[in-house]
Formats: structure tokens, sequence, C-alpha cells
């Protein structure tokens, strides 16, 4: 991202006659590493076909399939799954900022509908403190071959698939 603004500063000052030449022609542009936080399908599969607690499944499929942080599930309520209207809702004090919004309402979408009996429960979603959280969900991906968790893959993978797909 920095190489893209340098090199749209230099040109923008080259057209305008402020520098005589434009430096970042004779740069390389740096080569992205694609796809290290996202998993594939079939890493998702292993990943599901993992015996797990009910709330840890649940907190993976909500951050597969509907883009959920997991800050956010750690915050959660079940009481914030609406199965019937197929919804989630993020409230405030859950979502990471509000951003002036009272609350996050997301659909659910067909892999997540297709799941829904995985979502029902009382009390919190996640039931550990964080660090036990992190322990279980790193344990559940190194069981499915996934060592080490990628950051943010459930949400980075969420989007990545639900843009080509969209």
């Amino acid at each position: 991202g920095f190489f893209r603004y340098i090199r749209m500063f230099f040109r923008w000052a080259h057209r305008l006659g402020y520098a005589a030449n434009d430096p970042s022609g004779a740069l390389d542009a740096p080569k992205a590493a694609v796809g290290r936080n996202i998993l594939t399908a079939d890493q998702m599969k292993a990943l599901l076909a993992v015996k797990m607690e009910p709330w840890l499944k649940a907190a993976i499929l909500l951050g597969a399939f509907a883009g959920v942080r997991s800050e956010e599930v750690r915050r959660m309520d079940w009481e914030d799954i609406d199965l019937k209207a197929g919804e989630i809702h993020i409230r405030p004090g859950v979502m990471k900022d509000s951003g002036g919004f009272f609350e996050r309402i997301i659909d659910f979408t067909p892999p997540l509908t297709r799941r829904k009996r995985a979502l029902k429960g009382k009390g919190k979603l996640v039931p550990v403190v964080t660090k036990t959280f992190h322990l279980h969900r790193a344990e559940v991906a190194r069981k499915a071959g996934i060592d080490p968790w990628p950051a943010n893959c459930l949400r980075h993978s969420f989007a990545t698939y639900h843009l080509a797909k969209s």
C-alpha cells in the first residue's frame, strides 16, 4: 500500500511540474504475500469436522460464515442470534467500534443457515476467558492440520469468498 501511495505522489508531483522526474518509476513494486490469512475450502471442511465444544463451533461458524470478529463473538450472548429472523445482532459493547451506529445486524448466509442448529444456547456464547478461548481454538485448528492459526483468518476468509461470490 505504501508503495502505491508513494508512486501516486511522485507521478502527481512530476505531472504538475513540482518534481523534475518520477523516481518511483525506477523501483519494482513489492510482491504481496497472497492468501496467508484465509483458509481454503478444504481447511474449513477439516476444521468443522473436528469434534469441539458447541460454543467453539458456534464461534467458528459466526466468524467463517458471517464475518463476525473473534472479539465480538467473545462478548456476545446466545440471545444475540435470532434464529427465526436469521440475523445476528452485534450490540454496542459487543462491536469493535460503533462508528455512530447503535447496532450492526448481519443476515445469515446460506452456509450459516444450513448449520443454524449449532447456534443454540443460553447466556454467554463463549463461557471462557480470552486466553482459554484462543487455546481451545488453536487446539482444534491443530487437529484440523492448521498450525499456526492465521490471524483473523475466519473474518478474512469470509470477506474474500463473500466478495468473490457477490
